[in-house]
This record gives C-alpha cells, sequence and structure tokens, in this order.
C-alpha cells in the first residue's frame, strides 16, 4: 500500500500557480527592463549624434565680420575674448562672479565715495580684459574653435565693459560711444556661435547706450544708426536656441546628471520616483529622454521669431499648456522654469534696438512685437515707443524698462 502524502493536493496545486505566475511577471520585469535598457541606449546614441551635429554648427556665422566701430585689425576675435573671459574666470572674486556683477550693476550711482573707489578698483584690476574684449571687437575675423565659458562669465566682463563707458563719459564721450559699440560687437560675436551670454552682453550694450544718449554727439549719430542697424541682422535667435541644446547634451556626455543644468530639475521624492516607472527608474534615461524633448522643443519655438507677434505668442500660449502636460517631468519643469520658458527675449532686444535706430534717424522701422514703431514730437521731446509684449499700443505709457503691461518707450531731445 503506497505512502499518502501529509499535504493536499489542492495546495500544491496553488503553490505551482504562484510559482508560475511569479516567474511569470519574474521574467517580464526582466524582459521590461532589458527593452528599457535598449531604448535609453538607443536614444543615448541619437544625442551623442545630435549634439556632434550641433557642435559643427556652433562654428563661427561671420568668421569674416567688419567691425561695429572702427577699422578691421588683422587677428582672430576669439584668441582675445578667451584672454578676457580666462582672466575674470581665475580672478579670485569673494562671493562668486555673480556678487561681483551685483555690486557693478547696482552701486555704479550710488552716490558713495568709498563705493565709487571700490568700483574703479574693479575696473582697474580687470583693465586688461576690458582691452582684451575691445581687441577682439576690432579684429577682422571671428573663427573657431571657440571655448565655451559660464553664463556669469559672460555677464561679469559685461558689466565691466560697460561701467568703463560710464566712467570715461563725462571727458571722452565719443570714445564711451565706441566702448559700448565694442560691446555690442562682443555680443554679436557670442550670438553667432549661439552662446547663452550673447543676449546677455548686448543688452547690457545697448542699455548703456540709452542711459549715456545725451552725450552723444549729434555728428556720431548716423554712424550709430548704421551699426546698430549691422548688430541687429547678424543677431540669430535659432542658433542661439542650438546653443542652449548643445550645452545641455555636452553636460550630460561628460558629467553625472546631478553636476549638470537639468540637476536642479533632477532632484527626487518618493512621488517623483513613482512617475518615473516608465523610464525603468533609470536617471540616465529620464535625462537622455529630457534632451530629446528640449531639442524639438527650442528648435520649434526659435521658428516662431519671424513669425507676426500675435501669431507666435498664440502658438507659445497653445505650447505651454502642452508642456505642463510633458511626460517627462524634467522636461516639463524645464520647460517652464528654464531658457525654453523665455517669452521671446530676442523681440525685446530688437525692439531696444530700433528705437535707438529711430532716434538716430531711422524711420519706419518695424515694431517685433506689433506693426511700426510709434512716435510723437511734443516741444523739443520725441517720444518714440514700442508697444511691448503685451502687443497693445498705450499711446507710449511707460518707459525703458516696461514690464509686460506698459509700452517701451524712449525719450530723446530734438
Amino acid at each position: 500500500m503506497g505512502r499518502v502524502s501529509s499535504e493536499p493536493r489542492p495546495r500544491r496545486r496553488v503553490w505551482k500557480i504562484a510559482g508560475l505566475i511569479s516567474g511569470g511577471i519574474l521574467l517580464f520585469i526582466g524582459a521590461f527592463w532589458g527593452w528599457m535598457r535598449s531604448v535609453e541606449s538607443r536614444k543615448w546614441s541619437a544625442m551623442e549624434k545630435r549634439v556632434a551635429e550641433l557642435s559643427v554648427d556652433a562654428l563661427p556665422a561671420n568668421p569674416n565680420r567688419r567691425p561695429l566701430v572702427g577699422d578691421p585689425v588683422a587677428g582672430n576675435a576669439w584668441e582675445d575674448y578667451e584672454k578676457a573671459m580666462s582672466a575674470v574666470t581665475a580672478a579670485e572674486t569673494p562671493g562668486g562672479l555673480w556678487r561681483l556683477t551685483e555690486f557693478l550693476d547696482k552701486q555704479w550711482n550710488s552716490g558713495i565715495e568709498s563705493v565709487k573707489e571700490a568700483q574703479l578698483r574693479e575696473l582697474a584690476d580687470h583693465r586688461g580684459s576690458i582691452e582684451n574684449v575691445r581687441r577682439g571687437a576690432r579684429r577682422d575675423s571671428a573663427r573657431g574653435p571657440v571655448p565655451e565659458f559660464e553664463h556669469d562669465v559672460v555677464d561679469a566682463l559685461s558689466s565691466l565693459v560697460r561701467n568703463q563707458a560710464r566712467e570715461v563719459v563725462s571727458t571722452q564721450p565719443e570714445q564711451a560711444m565706441e566702448i559700448l559699440l565694442d560691446l555690442l560687437q562682443f555680443g554679436v560675436d557670442l550670438d553667432a556661435v549661439g552662446s547663452s551670454g550673447a543676449i546677455t552682453a548686448c543688452v547690457k550694450a545697448v542699455d548703456a547706450i540709452r542711459e549715456l544718449w545725451d552725450s552723444i554727439p549729434p555728428a556720431r549719430r548716423p554712424g550709430l544708426e548704421r551699426a546698430l542697424h549691422q548688430a541687429e541682422e547678424s543677431l540669430s535667435p535659432e542658433r542661439r536656441s542650438r546653443a542652449e541644446v548643445r550645452l545641455i547634451g555636452r553636460e550630460l556626455l561628460e558629467k553625472p546628471l546631478e553636476e549638470t543644468t537639468l540637476g536642479y530639475f533632477a532632484r527626487r521624492g518618493w512621488k517623483t520616483t513613482i512617475l518615473d516607472w516608465k523610464y525603468g527608474f533609470s536617471s540616465r534615461h529620464i535625462a537622455v529622454d529630457c534632451f530629446h524633448w528640449l531639442d524639438r522643443w527650442m528648435d520649434e519655438r526659435a521658428s516662431w521669431e519671424i513669425l507676426p507677434y500675435q501669431e507666435a505668442k498664440a502658438r507659445l500660449e497653445k505650447h505651454e499648456k502642452l508642456d505642463r502636460t510633458c511626460p517627462n517631468r524634467i522636461a516639463a519643469m524645464f520647460a517652464i522654469l528654464g531658457p525654453v520658458g523665455s517669452r521671446f527675449p530676442h523681440r525685446d532686444l530688437l525692439a531696444r534696438i530700433r528705437l535707438l535706430r529711430t532716434a538716430c534717424g531711422a524711420e519706419r522701422l518695424r515694431d517685433p512685437f506689433g506693426d511700426v514703431l510709434k512716435s510723437a514730437l511734443n516741444g523739443e521731446t520725441f517720444r518714440i515707443w514700442s508697444v511691448g509684449p503685451n502687443g497693445i499700443d498705450e499711446g507710449g505709457s511707460g518707459g525703458w524698462l516696461g514690464k509686460d503691461s506698459p509700452d517701451i518707450v524712449l525719450e530723446v531731445k530734438r
């Protein structure tokens, strides 16, 4: 007589079924994990290829160019710019370069003698860098290879050059204007390689020209108008957008995610960790997928710069709603808070350049935010305005640094 098992047959069957189910789940997870790694690898290879393409595209768009002021001098501007930026980078600045920039930007007209002396010491300490920017701006070429520097280096250097113009304007107004045009050329050359610091340099030059307007000899204004026009035609928002993507891609290829521009947006909590299941909980996969989202978005947004403003604005507003629903959480945050979320800085710069050109004598220039720039003459006061980012003509209300509502306004004496 055979031996009877002490374990009921139904229980054996349950364990067998449970084992099969568990094995199936593990097999599915393994297959899913392998597939995700394969997808990640393909996206990574595509990013490497795209960054290589963008790096070729980053070669200067105008290697042979005539400077905005003065006769061209033989040489490569980037060799001078690299010396200037390297010296600023190497300088020991307590609190970092952003503190230096803040001091240079906000304390120039403080009226406090000790602060003015400190400002002049900064100019003296960085005189070599200021001169190298000016020397580079007069070169007859701006060829690669192009070094890459952090935005805060360009920001600090631009403030130093601008304040040098402020310092000499009372005694040498023509030299002050030339310094500011050299700074604008520096910004244009940065823009030609898509540097993210280009707009900063250009804005500081243009704002300072407006600030020092009354000191510019009237006989020099036709030449100033030509220089501003030349700078305007050299600017390219498409190249700048592609440069942002290139820098993000290069960082991801060279550094851990936490040390890149995306690192701030990649922080995890338990809620975000759950959302990352679709990427196999891989930070590397999330990051490379984010790169491809940003590449598509920024390329599309750059193309809107040539559209009429209201159409471009409508597309942006529609796109912003879609951005918030992006399945990649880092891309969604970066689209709102990062450079993708910037609202037409190129148009804002163009509006200010064209207001100055109109003050110099140009007529019926197009308003980047509307149809044509508006103007009114009241006695000796000539008021010129752009309708600004809200696209509404408010009769010239507001000022040069108007916010979303007022117009962007320039007033000069005729």
